[in-house]
């Protein structure tokens, strides 16, 4: 039995006038069989505005998400987040976070908003639009979205990046220098005791080329 899943995922920059940030999303289904959606964001340490606080310097992003449906809220969540807190503003580092939601099965257009808190002039916020579809879960063979892995470590104490016992800290680009030697991915696969019973089976993942559908021989 083949059964064949064709991947893909978009990577948005926003403006490169004010706050800078990237992004993207992947689904996912929790133990109980919930589908969660679960959101990755680097910030780029020296497009935000700092302010000195009991001695260290901080930042602090506001996230505000509104799923629609036919233009009425189905879903809405406002979060903050703070950036590493520095002693030395000429030191800002760049930073991630990691954002999970539940979600019910549907399709949504989701707008986003980041704001830089401590930035007054117009350019403190960011707007995005995007068209997010949730699957039920079913009884047929199932696979999460795929996220993208700049390095993994055996979680020691849980945080924003642990999932299924390890720390996977998410690559947030759809560029690959030459550097990178390796491309690590995560993924689920779901209803596999129910399709495959107690048999064994095989995963075979691949980057294929663009102009077909063969895969590249060092790739797979």
């Amino acid at each position: 039995m083949k059964v064949f899943f064709i991947f893909s995922f978009l990577i948005v920059a926003f403006s490169s006038f004010g706050i800078k940030a990237y992004y993207y999303f992947t689904s996912y289904y929790s133990i109980d069989s919930k589908p969660y959606i679960e959101m990755y964001f680097a910030f780029v340490g020296n497009s935000l505005t700092y302010e000195k606080r009991e001695d260290v310097y901080r930042a602090i992003i506001e996230l505000t998400f509104l799923f629609k449906q036919n233009n009425e809220v189905k879903l809405y969540d406002k979060i903050y987040v703070d950036a590493p807190q520095l002693s030395d503003t000429t030191r800002r580092t760049d930073f991630v976070y990691v954002h999970r939601m539940f979600i019910e099965p549907g399709a949504y257009n989701l707008e986003l908003i980041v704001r830089d808190t401590l930035e007054k002039s117009a350019k403190c916020e960011k707007r995005f639009s995007d068209v997010v579809q949730i699957l039920p879960l079913g009884n047929d063979l199932r696979a999460s979205g795929i996220s993208l892995i700049e390095k993994s470590q055996p979680t020691e104490k849980e945080n924003m990046f642990s999932k299924s016992g390890y720390d996977l800290f998410p690559y947030i680009s759809d560029f690959f220098p030459s550097n990178v030697r390796k491309i690590q991915a995560y993924i689920e696969f779901y209803n596999t005791v129910t399709v495959f019973s107690s048999e064994d089976f095989l995963v075979r993942y691949y980057i294929k080329k663009v102009t077909g559908n063969q895969p590249f021989e060092n790739y797979v």
